[in-house]
């Protein structure tokens, strides 16, 4: 399965890639795979560019890694938790990924 916008799966390993997370951090770390993403039109919801990394043979890909494929800029790591050192910080009042000063 591809997670929506919000949520997150480990691509670390075939066997963990089917377990979906839901990201403490919501969408604005976790972007998902799928784009269109709608509780109603679930028929509906198209793979978003890198369509190839979600392909079994793909999936634990170094082409193709998690932060890549299921986090926006700056976010990283499992659930997309972790920032960018020196470049990005999390603002617990705005809630929102923020690039850091100059």
């Amino acid at each position: 399965p591809v997670p929506r916008v919000g949520f997150w799966s480990n691509r670390s390993d075939v066997a963990l890639v089917h377990y979906i997370h839901a990201c403490p951090r919501g969408d604005e770390v976790c972007i998902g795979g799928l784009a269109n993403a709608s509780d109603t039109e679930v028929e509906a919801q198209e793979v978003v560019t890198l369509e190839a990394c979600w392909l079994p043979e793909n999936l634990t890909s170094d082409a193709c890694t998690g932060d890549e494929v299921l986090c926006s800029t700056g976010a990283l790591g499992p659930l997309c938790g972790a920032v960018k050192k020196g470049e990005y910080y999390w603002s617990s009042l705005a809630k929102a990924l923020e690039a850091c000063p100059e």
